[in-house]
C-alpha cells in the first residue's frame, strides 16, 4: 500500500506545512510506504522562474549574498506596489544584507499580486479570508472548480502529471486553511479524472473545523474519504480498508458517501494501538523553500525568515476554557503531553535528518512544566537548538523560568493576550489578569526572548472604553520594552466555542446555523449595538508604528478619526505593575545551577559563573556548602535541589542564618552567575 501525502498551494514559503512531516513519520512508523509532495512550493518556484526572480530566490536562500549590493543600488528590482511601501533603510534598522532581503521579499509579493489578478482564488502564504466565512453549500465552490483552469490551476495539473500518481494507491490532501480549498479540489479533480482507480482522502484544519456536520454529498465527487482530527489512525484504517481488511464500519472519524447520502463512522472509542512516529522531512525538497523577510520587525519575521522544523510537545490546550476558542473540538480539549525522552529523540532525529536546528513548537499553548523539563534536559545533554512557540501568559513563567528557557534556546514567545482589559479577559474566561500578563512579558523580555501578543477586537460585550483601555495598555507595554510585536484580530464566532453555545448570555443573535456543507464561522448580531469595526484602521496603524518603535508617546485617542473615550488606565498603568513586588518562590521550588563550578582558593571562594569569575571571602563552612550546592544543583547532574533541602543542609554555627543569607548580596550575585529557582 503506497500513500502520497500532498499539500496544495499555498501555505508557507519557508518550510513545509507541519501536517506533511507529522503524518509521514507516523505512517512510516506503522509500516506504510509513504511519500510527500508540496504543490505549494513547487508552484511557487514556477511562478518565480524568470531570470530576476531566480536570482532573488538564490539570494534569499543564502546562495549568493553578492546580490545585496545590486538590490541596494535601487536599479535592480523593478518598481511595484509592495516595494513602494518599503521603509527606508534607516527606519528599518537592518543590516545591508537583511534590508536587501526585505526588499526582495516585497518584490516577490509584487510578482504574486500580478498573478493574483488572473488567479484570484489563490493567495501567497495567506489564510484565504475571502472564503473564511462558512460556505453553506458545496455548489458554491464546485462552480469554481469546474469553471475552467487559470494559470495556477494549469500548473497544479502539470506538477501532478510528473508526480507518478499511477504508482500510489492513496492520495491524501491536507486542507489547512480556507485559502487552500480551491487548490486541493483542483488537484483532486485532476486525479479523479485521470486516475479514477486512486483513493482520494481530504483532511486538515479546514476540514476539522468546518466540515464536522457535513451532509452535502457533492464534495465526494472529488474525494472518497474525509477524515477528522489527528490523521494517523483514520489514515491507517483507510489503508486497511483499501487492502480489504476492514469494511466501512471499521473506519475511524471518517466521512464517506453511500448512494447520495453522507455517512460518518466515528469509532473514536476504539482503543487502537499505533507506534509513535517522529516527524519525517524526507522527500520534501528542503532546498526549494524560500526564506522571506515579510517585515522589518524581528519578531514578525520569525514566521517566514528561515527554514524551521515543526514539532509538537503536547496535543490540545492545557487551559481549554477560553470563550472564543474551539474548546469542544479534540485539537483543543483533548490535552495530552509527550514524554521528554520522546521529544528529545524527535529533536535529535529531525536535526540529524535535515541539518536544521531551529524549531517552531506548534502547540496550542506550551505547558510550562513540560517546557521546564525539556529545557533542563536539553541543557543536560548539551543539545543546541533554537526554538519558539505559543504560550499563555501564565504566571508559571517566572523570571527564572524564562532565564532557563533562554539558556535552552528559546528565542521567542507568542502569547494570546487577546485583551488588556480585565473586564474583557474575565468575560473571555482567559484565566489571566492584565497584571499577570505584563509581568510574564517582562520575564521573557528581560531574559532576551522576543514577545508577541495576539489581540482580539470586538469580543461580545466589549465596550468602546474596554477597547480603548486595552489599546492604551498595549501602547504602554511597547513603550516599556516588554512587547516586540502584536496583531489585532477581529472576533469571529465559531460554532465550536463556548460563546456560540451560550450566545444569548453574550447578547448575540446567531444566523446561518446548520449548513449542509461548512459550519464554523457564523454571522451574528450583537445586541449591544457596538461597532468595533470602526476601530480597525486605528488599531492597525498604531501597532504598526509601535512595532517600529515610533509614536510610542502619542495619546491613544489620536489614532482614531472620531471621538473615543478617555482611557481609564493611567499613564503609568504598566509601569506601576512592573514596579510592584512579585511573590517570593515557595520552599518547594528547586535550585538549578547553570554556571560552572565553585572553587575554594585558600580563604577565597571563586564562583565561576556564566559571565566570568566572582571572588568572595566567605566563612569556610558556607564556602563548602555553596560548592556542594552548586554541584548537586548543576543542570548537568540532576533536576536541581529543593529549596527547603538547601535550607536544611545550611551549616549551623556559620555566623548567619539561611533566611538572612538568602537576603545577602552574595546570594543575589549567584543569580547573575547562573543560579535559578524554578
Amino acid at each position: 500500500m503506497k500513500v502520497l501525502l500532498m499539500s496544495p498551494p499555498f501555505t508557507q514559503l519557508n518550510s513545509p506545512y507541519a501536517s506533511l512531516p507529522f503524518l509521514q513519520g507516523s505512517l512510516k512508523a506503522n509500516g506504510i510506504d509513504v511519500s510527500c509532495l508540496d504543490l505549494g512550493i513547487r508552484i511557487s518556484c514556477r511562478l518565480f522562474s524568470s531570470e530576476t526572480p531566480v536570482q532573488v530566490l538564490d539570494f534569499l536562500r543564502g546562495k549568493d549574498d553578492r546580490l545585496a549590493e545590486k538590490v541596494l543600488s535601487g536599479a535592480f528590482l523593478p518598481d511595484g506596489k509592495m516595494l513602494r511601501t518599503a521603509l527606508d533603510k534607516n527606519s528599518a534598522k537592518m543590516s545591508d544584507t537583511d534590508y536587501a532581503k526585505y526588499l526582495c521579499s516585497l518584490y516577490l509579493e509584487d510578482i504574486f499580486l500580478d498573478y493574483n489578478k488572473i488567479c484570484p482564488d489563490y493567495e501567497l502564504s495567506r489564510y484565504g479570508e475571502k472564503i473564511a466565512l462558512s460556505l453553506p453549500s458545496f455548489e458554491i465552490i464546485r462552480k469554481k472548480i469546474i469553471s475552467g483552469n487559470d494559470l495556477i490551476s494549469d500548473m497544479i495539473e502539470e506538477e501532478l502529471k510528473s508526480a507518478s500518481i499511477e504508482s500510489f494507491d492513496i492520495i491524501a490532501l491536507t486542507v489547512p486553511f480556507p485559502g487552500t480549498l480551491t487548490g486541493a479540489l483542483k488537484a483532486a479533480q485532476f486525479i479523479r479524472n485521470n486516475y479514477p482507480d486512486k483513493t482520494i482522502v481530504l483532511g486538515g484544519g479546514y476540514v476539522n473545523t468546518e466540515l464536522r456536520s457535513l451532509t452535502d454529498p457533492g464534495i465526494f465527487d472529488y474525494a472518497d474519504f474525509i477524515c477528522l482530527d489527528d490523521g494517523e489512525i483514520p489514515m491507517l484504517r483507510i489503508c486497511s480498508y483499501a487492502e480489504g481488511k476492514i469494511g466501512h464500519d471499521g473506519l475511524v472519524r471518517t466521512f464517506y458517501r453511500e448512494g447520495n447520502k453522507v455517512v460518518y463512522t466515528d469509532n473514536s472509542h476504539l482503543k487502537i494501538g499505533i507506534i509513535r512516529g517522529t516527524p519525517d522531512y524526507s522527500g520534501l525538497e528542503m532546498d526549494k523553500y524560500i526564506p522571506v523577510y515579510e517585515s522589518v520587525n524581528p519578531m514578525m519575521r520569525l514566521w517566514s525568515e528561515k527554514d524551521t522544523l515543526k514539532l509538537r510537545l503536547a496535543k490540545g490546550c492545557y487551559w481549554h476554557k477560553c470563550g472564543f476558542c474551539d474548546t469542544s473540538l479534540p485539537y483543543i480539549k483533548d490535552f495530552a503531553q509527550e514524554s521528554v525522552d520522546d521529544i528529545i529523540k524527535d529533536i535529535t532525529a529531525m536535526t540529524g535528518q535535515t541539518g536544521l536546528t531551529r524549531f517552531h513548537f506548534v502547540d496550542e499553548a506550551l505547558p510550562p512544566a513540560l517546557v521546564i523539563k525539556l529545557s533542563l534536559e536539553l541543557l543536560r545533554r548539551g543539545i543546541r537548538i533554537t526554538w519558539w512557540g505559543n504560550i499563555r501568559f501564565d504566571k508559571a513563567f517566572t523570571e527564572d523560568v524564562c532565564r532557563l528557557l533562554k539558556a535552552a534556546g528559546c528565542i521567542a514567545a507568542v502569547g494570546g493576550l487577546e485583551s488588556a482589559s480585565d473586564r474583557t479577559l474575565k468575560r473571555m474566561n482567559k484565566g489571566v489578569t492584565v497584571a499577570e500578563a505584563v509581568k510574564v512579558m517582562r520575564n521573557f523580555s528581560s531574559a532576551g526572548i522576543l514577545v508577541h501578543a495576539y489581540m482580539i477586537c470586538g469580543f461580545p460585550g466589549e465596550t468602546d472604553r474596554d477597547l480603548i483601555d486595552s489599546a492604551e495598555a498595549l501602547r504602554q507595554m511597547f513603550a516599556a520594552g516588554i512587547l516586540n510585536s502584536a496583531y489585532w484580530h477581529r472576533f469571529a464566532l465559531s460554532v465550536h466555542s463556548p460563546v456560540y453555545a451560550h450566545a444569548e448570555e453574550y447578547g448575540l443573535s446567531v444566523s446561518g446555523r446548520n449548513n449542509p456543507f461548512a459550519n464554523n464561522g457564523v454571522a451574528y448580531s450583537d445586541s449591544s449595538g457596538n461597532d468595533p469595526d470602526k476601530f480597525a484602521d486605528g488599531l492597525k496603524r498604531s501597532v504598526y508604528n509601535w512595532m517600529l518603535g515610533i509614536c510610542l508617546d502619542n495619546d491613544i485617542r489620536t489614532w482614531f478619526g472620531f471621538p473615543v473615550p478617555e482611557p481609564k488606565a493611567g499613564k503609568n498603568f504598566v509601569k506601576n505593575i512592573l514596579n510592584s513586588p512579585s511573590p517570593l518562590p515557595g520552599m518547594n521550588k528547586r535550585i538549578v545551577w547553570l554556571g560552572k563550578e565553585i572553587r575554594l582558593k585558600g580563604k577565597i571562594t571563586v564562583i565561576k559563573g556564566l559571565n566570568g569569575d566572582t571572588e568572595y571571602e566567605l566563612p569556610q563552612k558556607i564556602a563548602l556548602w555553596l560548592k556542594e550546592l552548586a554541584g548537586k544543583a548543576s543542570v548537568k547532574n540532576a533536576e536541581g535541589v529543593v529549596l527547603s533541602d538547601a535550607e536544611k543542609s545550611f551549616p549551623d554555627n556559620s555566623g548567619i542564618k539561611f533566611t538572612h543569607f538568602i537576603c545577602n548580596a552574595v546570594w543575589d550575585d549567584l543569580f547573575d552567575a547562573g543560579m535559578l529557582i524554578i
